[in-house]
């Protein structure tokens, strides 16, 4: 009997998740989770890559909390987009750098909403395409409420300390190279990549979703146990400053 492979997106158990993404040199030698080429990449029932499951069951053990939150939805993947709507239907907002279906144009480098308007902020693998990524950061910390949440994935290596970017990889083919995409300017390492956003103000919670459940969850799934989840917090001041310094009394 064939394994049974479960995709929370569509609902829908099927024989196995299916493989690809680019065969990459440079993000196979870095080991760059959440790029490249995957074994269990795709549902071949709904299509929805890896990195959209993952989020997808991160915020459905969030569902009790995000009914009528007001939220953005960064270069929305359909599933998550649907899964936010109905959560949250009058105060769901989307944007792309790219026009598309039901989404507006939008620059992250300057985000078209007032300070602390977001209870909750998904921007799912978008930062590594932004050549002033810190700007983008400032920029979602600043809408995002105090006590809110942004879930911030990129593809990231813990094998190097400092991330990889140089802007004179100005073609496709240089960027494809360098940094394993044509249209990404740079590999994030794992501890800049924290230090960027901890530097506009975010503080940060790296979680691995798969820890603590079934040692087949992950398999089961379609997702890789090895990717966290990068969770930035918009505390209040007096959170900061406890978590800053804990002996406070």
């Amino acid at each position: 009997m064939k394994a049974r492979f479960f995709c929370p997106c569509c609902g829908r158990f099927h024989s196995g998740f299916k493989p690809g993404g680019a065969r990459s040199a440079i993000l196979a030698e870095l080991r760059v989770i959440g790029g490249g080429y995957r074994k269990s990449r795709k549902c071949p029932i709904c299509f929805c890559l890896d990195r959209e499951r993952l989020v997808y069951l991160f915020l459905t053990s969030l569902a009790t909390i995000l009914d009528g939150k007001k939220i953005l939805h960064i270069a929305p993947e359909s599933h998550v987009r649907k899964l936010l709507e109905d959560k949250s239907p009058t105060s769901y907002f989307s944007g792309s750098l790219h026009f598309r279906l039901n989404t507006p144009k939008m620059d992250i480098m300057k985000i078209p909403f007032s300070n602390d308007f977001f209870h909750l902020i998904v921007c799912n693998h978008v930062l590594e395409h932004i050549p002033y990524d810190r700007l983008a950061m400032a920029e979602i910390f600043r809408v995002l409420k105090p006590g809110g949440l942004a879930i911030l994935q990129v593809p990231i290596s813990s094998k190097i300390e400092k991330s990889c970017e140089n802007a004179e990889m100005n073609t496709s083919d240089l960027r494809a190279e360098a940094f394993g995409q044509r249209d990404h300017v740079r590999i994030y390492a794992k501890t800049d990549y924290i230090s960027r956003l901890q530097a506009v103000g975010f503080v940060m919670q790296v979680i691995n979703f798969s820890h603590g459940k079934n040692p087949v969850f992950a398999k089961q799934h379609g997702i890789n146990s090895a990717e966290e989840l990068y969770i930035g917090c918009k505390a209040t001041l007096a959170r900061q400053l406890q978590a800053c310094v804990p002996a406070l009394p």
